[in-house]
């Protein structure tokens, strides 16, 4: 409804109660620090409607549920790169130390995204082909590249890369639009588009 002063209060106030919740009771014993965690996504929702990033930040630096904080980091870097300070949202992203494959991938597409969301896309391609370089087997990456490159007017890489993507991801839908609609405006291969 839009009542986010009230909505602030109440989130506030929940959070106090887990907060005594997770000092009176064994902590492993109660889901106290979980039901914080997902009050203090509410408050970064709000903050991140009213545009207060710093207040976004500040709330996602509370939260200390482990199941959350690799989703946490990211989500911090990118309302850094929204304030526009590009080198502490490369600082947050690199402090990461991700678990697996998955987040590896995540936080450099996550890291370009901010650069290309900066209007420096010539460093979002870098990123990415550092990327797909450490992880040339990733459809997610590779796809990523292609349309940046196709932004750029690369478009015999773009295909090269989006052609990769198919293999890689055969149900890739997103990428035979794109690939198909590259065709299309260009006026060739328009039977395979």
């Amino acid at each position: 409804a839009g009542r986010y002063d009230v909505a602030v209060r109440l989130l506030n106030d929940y959070i106090s109660v887990q907060e005594q919740r997770r000092k009176s009771i064994e902590d492993g014993a109660s889901n106290a620090q979980s039901d914080a965690s997902d009050a203090r996504l509410l408050l970064v929702q709000i903050a991140e409607r009213r545009e207060d990033y710093k207040e976004a930040i500040r709330q996602l630096r509370l939260i200390d549920e482990p199941s959350l904080r690799f989703q946490v980091r990211i989500h911090e870097a990118v309302l850094e790169g929204k304030l526009g300070d590009l080198a502490r949202a490369r600082a947050v992203i690199d402090a990461i130390r991700p678990a697996d494959r998955r987040e590896r991938i995540v936080r450099q597409l996550t890291l370009a995204s901010i650069y290309r969301d900066a209007g420096r896309s010539d460093e979002a391609v870098h990123i990415l082909r550092a990327a797909d370089r450490d992880m040339p087997d990733s459809a997610e990456v590779k796809y990523d590249l292609a349309m940046l490159l196709e932004r750029q007017g690369q478009t015999a890489e773009f295909e090269t890369l989006m052609r990769r993507v198919i293999e890689l991801d055969p149900d890739n839908a997103n990428a035979y639009n794109s690939l198909g609609y590259t065709y299309a405006d260009q006026g060739r291969n328009l039977d395979e588009a």
